[in-house]
């Protein structure tokens, strides 16, 4: 009898976990896409919705109306998203270096990188508002019911959001009036990035978080885990296969060293992206001794790192033992006399709060110079300084809490030899115009695509529209899309995510270009009558207004209807010339105040904002283009490895 009793529970809890899946599956979609619009990622935005499917079976005697599943389980995808957030403050580094020296972008940054970094550094209780309403488009009623917030406080965190959002762009108020548009386009274009991952994946996602326990369990798609926490111990030694083959900690005694070195792993891999993950799985990240400075109650410890030839992975954990919050204000990597060796030459966005007790963390940073410059010995430094509960006040560096500098010594032969150069001296050809690939790296620290544009063609290619990696076959595969943008000895260099357990094969597709001819790069404008004389296409319109700093002209460029919108790619040269010959430079970007706006409109319909002063210089004007809104769409695919 007790065994029948014990078969009828088992299909009891079957039928109720199948019940179950089938619930979160019908939300998939929508739950990973709002993951992907914290993350950018499909990885990580797969392992929120593994995540939160498991703490929503946890939680599911605490559902009373079944008919409010789909609010309830946003709410817990929306806490797993931001209980990551907290833990990682990862900012997407945005690409300014690339542009030269004497040029002025009219928005803000190119390739939408710079609303990414603005929305990285809201607030996570106004981002999430945010996200339900210009991602979701939700009411105001409607996110009070997933928050379990009053419609009140939703509202006066939706405009504190909105607030520091424009104080984060560049050019912060110019975004004033224009948030509905301006998100609306940046959230459609993540829409179409999210919609591209399988049903297959979201639903392993799905079912993994019904069946695994949360301490081991580890991202959909990895291949290790460690099992629950009654065996972990004795998984230990099998979970990571090349622990005793590639990791020979000094004084190591056989098979308990090789667990300690596991056991050091496990905090980071609970909350590491896939690539530092796969390259902790793969053998390629090292444990070191001895690497710890203390100063002030605070103390840096780095536990291990994987350095190859464009940049490294640090796991290092920060003991905050002074009773109090703080934040990391500064992080970088120096050489001899302190000068820095990471890019962008010391700066670090991956900079946030630093609460009491143990805090692990991780850090990819690519090297700032080429490989050969990199001196044998450099230093990890942090600067950590008092909270600061103002999101828009400045960071003070000068009087930090404390300075915690430790040695890191780089083994130059071992890092020559690190990743794999898959591609050299292909060519991809997009309406006759030629994308030469000089170089694809892959390594621990990511993989880097350097390109160039044939001299020879006969447009100018401003960028390339949406490249990223693929890793697999046509039918499961993992796609990487561009993290960070860096210049090192000249060269333009796209470094994307990796992973690298996986010799699977990989493909680079793109699915176009920006480009114009190269007789097309003017745009002549009589401002004093507001005319458009001379541009690439009938789109660009213009128009005065006067401000407190001067008379400034406001630019739109009007996509056509049903055209796909490209944000932040109308940008102009600096310098203009007047009718007379002479040359002049915009003295900077001006404000405008949505009253300036007629009464029949709520605010200023544009969204890029040039200021020209108040001088009066002969017309017309002529200006130089250095990046344009003119899209040329042609999916190209290119083999990198079989």
């Amino acid at each position: 009898m007790e065994s029948l009793m014990e078969v009828e529970r088992v299909q009891l809890a079957k039928e109720e976990a199948q019940t179950f899946i089938s619930l979160v599956s019908a939300q998939r979609k929508i739950l990973y896409g709002i993951a992907y619009s914290y993350f950018r990622s499909e990885p990580d935005a797969l392992e929120m919705l593994q995540e939160a499917t498991y703490r929503a079976w946890s939680k599911r005697t605490s559902l009373k109306d079944p008919q409010r599943f789909a609010p309830w389980i946003t709410r817990i995808l929306i806490n797993c998203c931001n209980d990551e957030m907290k833990r990682r403050k990862r900012l997407i580094s945005v690409k300014t270096a690339g542009v030269p020296s004497g040029e002025v972008m009219v928005m803000t940054s190119d390739r939408k990188l710079d609303m990414e970094q603005a929305l990285d550094s809201v607030k996570l209780k106004y981002r999430q508002v945010i996200v339900l309403k210009y991602y979701r488009d939700m009411t105001l009623a409607e996110i009070a019911e997933v928050l379990g917030k009053p419609e009140g406080t939703v509202k006066t965190w939706l405009n504190k959001g909105l607030k520091q959002l424009r104080n984060k762009m560049k050019g912060g108020r110019h975004m004033a009036g224009n948030e509905d548009k301006l998100l609306k386009e940046y959230f459609a274009e993540i829409t179409g990035q999210a919609g591209e991952v399988s049903d297959i994946k979201l639903n392993t996602a799905i079912r993994s978080g019904v069946s695994r326990p949360v301490r081991y369990r580890f991202p959909a798609g990895r291949q290790y885990l460690l099992g629950v926490a009654v065996v972990a111990a004795a998984l230990l030694l099998f979970a990571f296969p090349w622990i005793g083959n590639q990791i020979e900690p000094h004084n190591a005694r056989g098979p308990s060293a090789a667990s300690q070195a596991n056991a050091l792993f496990i905090p980071y891999l609970e909350k590491a992206n896939n690539t530092v993950a796969s390259a902790i799985e793969a053998g390629l990240v090292q444990p070191v001794s001895g690497v710890t400075a203390e100063q002030n109650g605070f103390e840096l410890t780095v536990d291990a790192i994987a350095a190859d030839r464009k940049g490294i992975i640090l796991l290092f954990s920060l003991h905050n033992n002074t009773g109090q919050k703080a934040q990391i204000n500064v992080l970088q990597l120096a050489g001899k006399g302190y000068s820095p060796v990471n890019y962008p030459y010391g700066i670090s966005l991956n900079t946030g709060e630093v609460p009491t007790g143990t805090t692990y963390s991780y850090e990819i940073l690519q090297w700032a110079g080429g490989f050969g410059s990199l001196p044998d010995n450099i230093t990890f430094e942090l600067n950590i300084g008092e909270l600061e509960r103002h999101p828009s006040a400045p960071v003070v560096v000068d009087k930090p809490l404390a300075k915690l500098s430790v040695p890191i010594t780089l083994d130059k032969k071992k890092m020559a030899q690190a990743g794999e150069i898959m591609s050299e001296n292909k060519t991809l050809t997009v309406d006759g115009q030629e994308i030469h690939i000089d170089e694809v790296y892959a390594a621990a620290s990511g993989i880097y695509l350097q390109y160039t544009y044939s001299q020879q063609n006969s447009k100018q290619i401003f960028s390339i529209i949406n490249p990223r990696f693929h890793l697999g076959g046509n039918d499961e595969y993992s796609s990487f899309s561009p993290v960070r943008t860096l210049v090192a000895e000249g060269k333009e260099i796209l470094v994307f995510g990796n992973d690298s357990r996986s010799g699977q094969p990989l493909k680079m597709q793109l699915d176009g270009i920006l480009a114009l001819d190269k007789d097309a790069l003017n745009v002549v404008i009589d401002t004093e009558k507001q005319q458009v004389l001379k541009a690439p296409d009938d789109n660009l319109t213009v128009s005065m207004y006067a401000t407190d700093s001067g008379t400034t002209m406001v630019m739109e460029h009007n996509t056509e209807p049903g055209k796909k919108k490209f944000y932040n790619s109308l940008i102009l040269k600096s310098e203009f010339t007047d009718a007379k010959g002479q040359v002049h430079s915009f003295p900077g970007l001006y404000a405008i105040p949505p009253t300036q706006a007629s009464k029949d409109l709520k605010s200023v319909p544009v969204k890029n904002y040039l200021g020209i002063g108040s001088n009066k210089y002969a017309q017309p004007l002529t200006f130089t283009i250095y990046s344009y809104p003119a899209p040329i769409n042609q999916k190209i695919s290119l083999d990198i490895r079989q």
